[in-house]
């Protein structure tokens, strides 16, 4: 997860070059065709520039993501919190004070006060609440990505023991072509846990 905006489109973004390798997609955030194959297949509306999000793979149109991340801060496709969004701005003690002014001569200052000190309440609850979906959206990924590397742990190690390979898959090509000279040095290593195999 990135600090900005701009730190995730320079680091987890990257452009798809048309290729006839490529399947057609549609943009999911404009529905447009994307540039994804060469000249001679385009369609008839101009399709736009690809790109991938790295950290979840999916594709977007490059101008259309950008203007998504504007507002949001997540995937348009799964919702993957991209970057941590921007704390909403508040309102300024100037701009209060030009609010209170230019509405004093129409309404009495104090329901002027009241209704301004109402707006920055509600505005002050709508960021806490929209804090806390984020921060309950980064532990959920968070826990995703342990629980996928477990399970690839866990696959690895069963492959492994379902695997012909026999032991010694530590040493090195070199190893074996300097004909064993290292052996003591890796017993040593092993210490008394060294096991004898015979072929």
């Amino acid at each position: 997860m990135f600090g900005s905006k701009e730190a995730f489109l320079t680091s987890d973004v990257e452009d798809i070059p048309p290729s006839r390798y490529n399947a057609s997609h549609d943009c999911i955030i404009c529905l447009d065709a994307l540039s994804m194959l060469p000249d001679s297949t385009k369609t008839m509306t101009q399709p736009h520039g690809a790109v991938r999000i790295k950290s979840c793979r999916h594709v977007h149109g490059k101008e259309c993501l950008s203007a998504w991340l504007d507002v949001g801060y997540s995937c348009p496709t799964c919702g993957w919190v991209l970057f941590i969004p921007p704390p909403q701005p508040t309102l300024s003690i100037r701009i209060i004070n030009s609010i209170i002014d230019d509405l004093k001569e129409e309404y009495d200052e104090h329901h002027v006060t009241v209704a301004v000190l109402a707006i920055m309440e509600e505005l002050e609850v709508a960021d806490k609440k929209r804090r806390l979906v984020v921060e309950s959206a980064i532990a959920f990924q968070a826990l995703r990505v342990e629980e996928h590397e477990k399970a690839a742990e866990k696959d690895f190690a069963v492959n492994w023991e379902e695997s012909d390979e026999e032991p010694g898959w530590y040493r090195s090509d070199d190893d074996e072509a300097s004909g064993g000279e290292d052996d003591e040095d890796e017993q040593d290593w092993m210490g008394d846990e060294t096991i004898g195999f015979s072929v």
